[in-house]
């Protein structure tokens, strides 16, 4: 692929589509094909406008974008919002984040296991997690386990979506 090609292709992912174009319409698939490639998209992956718009695609995206980015709070937001596990893929100091973790696993409750030991035992967090999820309780801190209404709360969540699966 030539410098020009990632460029070109960098900065149409970087405008989006353009509703008033409709080659750019009908581009958009292939944009959003291209952002699964992100790593050979340094236009993306060093820039914030461009992660932002990547993570918000999928939340899997952040894997490819630079460590700063990874550490960059609006960023990691906007990913683990989009797509609750992506916090695995968010620099240590941000899974120490009540705010990060809180939105990742409000999103995916199963996000909890990439949190930080700390977040782990912090009870706001482990409660939005079960109530998402019960089978998140698997990754709290041990000391919440004697916490008698989230593990009762973990265990109705866990049986209610067992009953919604088929």
């Amino acid at each position: 692929m030539t410098e020009r090609f990632k460029k070109d292709r960098g900065q149409e992912i970087l405008r989006g589509p353009n509703s008033n174009n409709p080659d750019s319409l009908a581009a958009a698939k292939k944009i959003r094909n291209a952002l699964r490639r992100l790593a050979f998209l340094p236009e993306i992956a060093y820039n914030k406008d461009g992660a932002l718009y990547a993570v918000s695609e999928n939340g899997e995206n952040l894997k490819y974008v630079s460590k700063e980015l990874q550490n960059d709070k609006a960023v990691v937001l906007e990913a683990v919002l989009n797509d609750g596990k992506a916090l695995r893929h968010a620099s240590l100091k941000l899974r120490d984040d009540e705010e990060v973790v809180l939105a990742a696993v409000t999103n995916n409750g199963e996000a909890l296991e990439y949190a930080s030991k700390k977040q782990k035992a912090n009870v706001r967090v482990a409660f939005a997690a079960v109530e998402q999820n019960g089978r998140a309780a698997r990754f709290m801190a041990e000391e919440l386990w004697t916490n008698e209404k989230l593990v009762e709360l973990g265990n109705r969540t866990y049986k209610h979506r067992k009953k919604e699966r088929p």
